[in-house]
C-alpha cells in the first residue's frame, strides 16, 4: 500500500486508489474492525477461513462495544465483507 501512495503523491497513475469505493463515514469503523480482524484470521488447506464470530466478539469486547445495534452491525458487516472476500479468493484460485 505504501507504494501505491508515494505513486499517487507523485501523480503517478494509481487506478487501486483513483477507482477504490468510498465508505461512508458512519461505516468507516465497521471497515478498520474488518481490516483489523482479517489479520486473525485463520488459513487451512491453502485457503483462508471465514472470520470466526468469537473473533468478531472478542475485537467488540477490547473496543467497548457494547451496545447491541453496534454489535449487530459489526458482526453482520464484517461477515458480510468477509463473504464477499472469500468468494473472489475462491475465484482467483479456480
Amino acid at each position: 500500500m505504501k507504494h501505491l501512495i508515494k505513486r499517487w503523491e507523485t501523480g503517478a497513475e494509481t487506478p487501486a486508489i483513483d477507482n477504490a469505493p468510498e465508505v461512508d463515514i458512519h461505516l468507516k469503523w465497521v471497515w478498520g474492525a474488518y481490516a483489523q480482524l482479517d489479520k486473525s484470521r485463520q488459513w487451512g488447506m491453502s485457503t483462508a477461513q471465514p472470520i470466526q464470530l468469537s473473533e468478531i466478539e472478542s475485537y467488540a469486547r477490547m473496543h467497548r462495544i457494547d451496545d447491541d445495534e453496534e454489535l449487530e452491525q459489526l458482526i453482520t458487516t464484517v461477515q458480510y465483507l468477509d463473504s464477499a472476500y472469500l468468494k473472489r479468493l475462491a475465484q482467483r484460485n479456480k
